[in-house]
């Protein structure tokens, strides 16, 4: 009979051991949440930027196995392509870091549909350092490989991702970008921005045919020019932006960018350049307005308007470097006031998973392994007090 109580004596420490292992070699999860616009035309069933906000818009996921965001909606909804993307709470510090996790997409089924894996960009969204599986982008980007804007309604929706590698971490002050590549130090600039289209409605023009080229560390103008014709920057269904757009392809925190002057149709308009800020959108840019900013460069469209010609000057600087250029040149530093913003689509950054207590990685393993050599000693010592 002693015997038998030592073996279940022993046998219950053992399954306390056994049972508390998995938690201290438990894989880190994280959250991806799908998110993007929605064409309000075809159903207001889901608001148009708030497919995020769905419970079954997320997923938890670990690093090295596949997870599904999969929805079905009462009434069909439509992508308009403008932005989707799946938005993660893993931590990346630029396009580089998050193009180093190999995240893809293994399956895309939309009503029994399957599209199949195609690649899509990784960055590090609005550098806000967390990664995105860029699906589809059309403004700053022009890439919708799964055809979200051309696709028909929709009433389900099954995406399967996997994010094979943690980042890579890689340092922003190094002096390659990560990989081992160089970082850019030139390319061309353009102007960007929501005008007047040919059908008499704001939306997002790339100006790429009057592109300029430029060396980074030299101060350079690019020019949007209309001739003897006028346009009008103002506010798409979606918001309002200008930007000077590059073709680098590096991190955008290898970079500083200072502007000296915006003229339209020869006359300087007010600006704030302690707010100017370098940002990675298909290539390395600074906006100018920008409807989802909360202090924006130039505070609206409307400072811009009609014009037949908008001329910037500016530089963009690697590091931290200072500016080149010296003198007044017509700015305010004054706080830019934005009293009423345009809605931002822009994601907000996922919480933490509910397993980030704040503590160090090693505190739960050393934790449990103490519970159980006290479960051993407890055990021990009643089995030597019953042989007494």
């Amino acid at each position: 009979m002693k015997r038998v109580k030592r073996f279940l004596t022993f046998a219950l420490a053992l399954a306390l051991i056994c049972a508390a292992l998995p938690a201290a070699v438990a894989a880190e999860e994280y959250t991806a949440t799908l998110m993007g616009q929605l064409d309000a035309d075809v159903s207001d069933a889901v608001d148009e930027w708030g497919i995020g906000d769905i419970p079954e818009a997320s997923v938890n996921f670990v690093i090295g196995e596949e997870a599904t965001i999969s929805m079905e909606f009462s009434a069909p909804i439509k992508f308009t392509g403008n932005w989707t993307g799946i938005s993660t709470n893993i931590p990346v510090t630029g396009n580089g870091d998050a193009e180093s996790t190999e995240a893809k997409i293994t399956s895309f089924i939309v009503d029994g549909n399957e599209l199949g894996a195609k690649e899509v960009p990784l960055i590090d969204r609005d550098d806000g350092g967390f990664l995105t599986i860029d699906i589809a982008r059309q403004w700053g980007g022009e890439y919708d490989d799964y055809d979200l804007a051309g696709m028909d309604p929709f009433s389900k929706i099954e995406i399967t991702f996997i994010v094979p590698k943690a980042p890579s971490g890689g340092d922003a002050d190094d002096a390659s970008a990560p990989g081992g590549g160089d970082i850019d130090m030139g390319g061309y600039a353009w102007i960007g921005g929501t005008f007047l289209t040919d059908e008499g409605e704001f939306d997002w023009i790339p100006y790429e045919d009057q592109k300029v080229p430029f060396e980074v560390g030299k101060p350079f103008t690019v020019t949007l020019d209309y001739g003897s014709e006028t346009n009008t920057h103002g506010e798409a269904s979606w918001g309002y932006i200008t930007v000077v757009q590059t073709d680098m392809m590096s991190d955008a925190a290898y970079y500083t960018a200072y502007i000296d002057s915006i003229l339209v149709d020869g006359k300087a308009i007010k600006f704030y350049p302690d707010l100017v800020e370098v940002g990675f959108d298909n290539g390395i840019r600074v906006s100018l307005t920008n409807g989802w900013a909360d202090e924006p460069v130039v505070t609206s469209h409307t400072v811009i308007g009609e014009f037949s010609k908008l001329e910037v000057t500016l530089a963009f600087m690697q590091g931290d470097a200072e500016s080149p250029f010296t003198g007044e040149s017509g700015t305010d530093t004054s706080p830019a006031d934005n009293s009423t913003p345009a809605p931002t689509p822009a994601a907000p950054t996922p919480a933490p998973s509910s397993d980030d207590d704040g503590l160090p990685g090693w505190v739960i393993p050393v934790a449990i392994a103490g519970a159980a050599i006290i479960i051993l000693v407890v055990v021990l010592l009643v089995m030597k007090g019953k042989k007494k």
